[in-house]
């Protein structure tokens, strides 16, 4: 039998936490470009308080414009899926 694999968002949430840890830049660039590409189903307030941790931890200002481009796509991939799942629920309301 396999190994049990997390939801998406939990891993994601693990690997920011993971690279926390490092102070290797280019992992915190990588993920930043994970987060913009990827379409993200769920827990995207889970994502955004681990990514806060990790740009508190190192410092990054509220300005930066990665750190704003992150946390918009994430807002963004948010209220996609909440508009998903609300019509999906008219539709099947009706």
């Amino acid at each position: 039998m396999g190994k049990s694999r997390k939801p998406f968002h939990e891993a994601f949430v693990d690997a920011i936490n993971y690279v926390s840890e490092s102070t290797d830049m280019s992992e915190i660039a990588v993920l930043a470009q994970l987060i913009k590409r990827t379409k993200i189903p769920a827990g995207h307030d889970e994502i955004l308080a681990a990514w806060n941790r990790l740009c508190n931890k190192f410092g990054y200002g509220v300005g930066s414009p990665d750190i704003i481009d992150v946390r918009a796509a994430l807002e963004e991939q948010k209220r996609e899926a909440a508009a998903q799942e609300a019509a999906e629920a008219a539709g099947s309301a009706a």
